[in-house]
């Protein structure tokens, strides 16, 4: 895999429509290294960014996405069948205070 949004759409979309293979998420509370950015004069942190989509992955794997859920948020018609997706996937969640060699060692002994 990859950290972040780079494994974002290959990665992502083999778990959620390629052969069910259980996935673990591993997350971290507080960020080693926050940067935060302006955007339309609102703060917006980049880890706040990421931890969204390390909930709504998981999310996405276990429900899925229907035709209609994918029809009501206005997707063209020729488009929703590449959007949906059956849910009932594997997946694992771990949230860690943060990333200290300590964390490292439990996620090293749960595995």
């Amino acid at each position: 895999g990859e950290p972040g949004t780079n494994g974002q759409h290959s990665f992502f979309q083999l778990l959620h429509m390629g052969q069910v293979v259980p996935a673990d998420f591993i997350g971290f509370i507080t960020s080693q290294m926050e940067i935060d950015i302006k955007i339309d004069d609102e703060d917006l942190s980049s880890h706040d960014e990421l931890m969204t989509n390390f909930f709504a992955q998981p999310d996405a794997l276990a429900n899925g996405l229907t035709p209609e859920e994918v029809r009501d948020e206005g997707v063209p018609e020729n488009l929703i069948v590449h959007r949906t997706f059956s849910g009932n996937r594997p997946s694992t969640v771990l949230l860690m205070p943060k990333l200290t060699a300590y964390a490292t060692g439990q996620i090293l002994a749960i595995y």
